[in-house]
């Protein structure tokens, strides 16, 4: 950090009052940065949010100051020295407090001046390399977010990003990726549903809770058409993602079954079915549905058939949605 006349030729270069010199060569990388940011000042801006709760943290903090008045504790800026060195000339005095607020300007200026290019970012799709820095900017946003209302529009729009990257990996169909995203979305949207369900004023829950209605809306939209193009455990996993979100799905609770020369009679109990509804054994199609009712489906097996423990049963309804059941032992 520079101080004295050091310092304020900074100030002087900076605001154009004069033109750098050989002199200023140390000075050069910071003229270049603040060159570089002004560059990148003119083509984003800080999102409405970000600037607006940056701004209130500051103008809290200059208002806790004035509230100390010039009878607040004072403390002595220490600089260490070498023995060989003169001793540095005495600084004054100055309040603690308003040294850690002109720290925290100080950190608001360069938040500003980053929150281009994080704005940037979130125009990007999640292929391009500023993608990442979207985590980044919800971080801070979080931790800049102090009342229940700010901080759940941070959790939405955390969920809104979710939801973008689990609709690009479901583009791509690469299977682990989908699958990490999937949880990833399904976290964060009950991050955000539970922030907001802790805002007590109906106003301002209510907007927010149409917005939570979009995101799911979004996505049951874009799991129910994946659906079909998804193999076996992605049915399941997928289902499970979307009775989180309310949608009704199948589910099994019991499965049992008595054998017989020509196969095996199963009688699956649970809930969610419906008709066309078809048998999966170990994520395979297998057997014939004889009957269906929205919490019992009864089913065969062809003879030679064996369920030992561990095996899978499932069932699949026509619209892709799916469930199965776990056998713990014969019955």
């Amino acid at each position: 950090m520079f101080h004295g006349k050091k310092a304020r030729r900074l100030d002087a270069l900076l605001s154009g009052e004069s033109s750098p010199t050989p002199a200023d060569k140390s000075l050069f990388p910071l003229l270049h940065t603040a060159e570089r940011l002004w560059e990148l000042e003119e083509q984003a801006e800080p999102s409405v949010f970000f600037t607006r709760t940056l701004q209130q943290r500051v103008t809290r903090e200059a208002a806790e100051i004035r509230k100390a008045g010039p009878n607040a504790p004072k403390q002595h800026v220490v600089t260490t020295v070498g023995w060989d060195s003169p001793p540095p000339p005495r600084e004054w005095d100055v309040d603690r407090r308003r040294r850690l607020f002109w720290r925290l300007a100080a950190v608001a200026v360069i938040l500003f001046s980053l929150v281009g290019t994080l704005s940037l970012a979130s125009q990007a799709t999640p292929a391009s390399p500023l993608y990442g820095l979207r985590q980044l900017e919800r971080t801070v946003q979080l931790q800049l977010a102090f009342d229940p209302v700010a901080r759940a529009q941070v959790r939405i729009a955390v969920a809104q990003d979710a939801l973008t990257e689990m609709e690009y990996t479901t583009g791509q169909r690469d299977q682990s990726s989908y699958r990490a995203h999937l949880v990833e979305f399904q976290n964060d949207y009950q991050a955000a549903s539970d922030a907001v369900a802790t805002i007590s004023s109906s106003g301002p829950r209510a907007d927010l809770e149409l917005s939570l209605a979009a995101i799911q809306a979004r996505a049951v939209a874009d799991l129910r058409g994946a659906l079909v193009r998804m193999d076996w455990p992605d049915r399941v996993t997928t289902t499970t993602t979307l009775s989180t979100l309310g949608e009704t799905t199948p589910t099994i609770t019991r499965v049992t079954y008595t054998s017989a020369a020509s196969g095996l009679t199963l009688q699956i109990s649970g809930d969610g079915f419906v008709s066309g509804a078809t048998l999966y054994l170990d994520g395979r199609p297998a057997g014939t549905v004889s009957s269906v009712a929205a919490n019992a489906i009864q089913a065969t097996l062809p003879g030679g058939t064996t369920l030992d423990p561990g095996a899978t049963v499932g069932v699949s309804n026509p619209n892709g949605t799916a469930a199965q059941f776990t056998l713990v032992g014969s019955d």
